[in-house]
């Protein structure tokens, strides 16, 4: 929990009675009970380290399955482990607690989810942005026939922004079908104001005392995701299964060593240091032996 950042389910998601009534106290418990569960599980049975970002199970209770994983036949409060059959869903980068935690209030965040996966998952963070940097202006936040993509792309154009952009946002993007809760989703839908009642699916009136009650109109509308990625070698992929693949394939011995710092970490109470190294290096080479398991790595350290 405190490298894969899932304990802060509850401190960093807050409660809304109206933008998210269903989320529950109980529902942020079961949120980070999979994922603590999920990685117990990958030590206890000696799993490959590469299983922590590419599995076929998890683990859910019946909240947690419903409300935002749309899977049926799951009852009762208790976490139970089930075998998934949605690809997209497996390993950490489908937990609800991973995608919550990298989004905004209300909206995901591709840039946060990005630097998620390269800082944390597999320790090769970008450097730190230029001051003022970050927030979308006002102008283009406000181009609502944009998709969220096309303006987080927009606000990324500016050339100081580019370079540690074009490495964040295409790892960002490859999630996007995943919403701010995790849930899952093929479309962006957003309200659009339109000129005519005659447009509209949604009428609003704003009172104005002053003058007169002035009616708006709204109109429903969606626009389909497009979960295209890619890594900063320039190799593309699409959505979350092309970006685990990827990742395995191309970034396989960072998230080694990224997982045994780590976990060496932890077992030390500290930081590492520049002299640790040696010893890094001798339980990577112990891992290779053994196909990189979690128990191998553990009598290592």
């Amino acid at each position: 929990g405190q490298w894969l950042g899932f304990q802060h389910v509850g401190t960093r998601i807050w409660l809304d009675p109206i933008d998210n009534p269903w989320c529950t106290d109980t529902l942020m418990t079961a949120m980070r009970n999979e994922s603590s569960l999920f990685f117990m599980s990958l030590v206890r049975d000696d799993r490959p380290i590469r299983r922590l970002i590419d599995a076929d199970y998890t683990f859910v209770n019946e909240e947690l399955a419903t409300t935002l994983y749309g899977i049926d036949g799951i009852r009762g409060e208790e976490m139970q482990r089930i075998k998934l059959q949605d690809p997209h869903r497996g390993g950490i980068l489908g937990h609800s607690s991973i995608l919550a935690l990298t989004s905004n209030y209300k909206d995901t965040s591709p840039v946060k989810r990005g630097h998620y996966v390269l800082d944390t998952i597999l320790g090769t963070p970008p450097p730190p942005p230029p001051p003022g940097a970050g927030v979308l202006s006002e102008e283009v936040a406000d181009l609502r026939k944009l998709s969220f993509r096309e303006k987080v792309e927009l606000h990324s154009s500016n050339p100081t922004c580019r370079s540690c952009h074009s490495r964040i946002d295409p790892i960002g993007f490859s999630l996007e079908n995943f919403d701010y809760f995790g849930r899952w989703r093929d479309s962006y839908h957003f309200r659009e104001r339109v000129e005519t009642e005659e447009e509209a699916d949604e009428i609003s009136v704003v009172e104005d005392t002053n003058v007169f009650n002035e009616r708006r109109f709204y109109k429903n509308t969606h626009t389909p995701i497009v979960a295209a990625g890619s890594l900063p070698s320039g190799t593309t992929f699409d959505g979350p299964v092309g970006l685990k693949r990827t990742l395995l394939s191309e970034r396989h011995d960072d998230l080694v060593r990224q997982t045994a710092t780590k976990m060496l970490a932890y077992a030390l109470g500290r930081q590492l240091e520049y002299y640790d190294e040696p010893a890094v290096r001798k339980i990577l080479a112990q891992l290779e032996t053994d196909d990189y398991r979690f128990q191998t790595l553990i009598k290592a350290i």
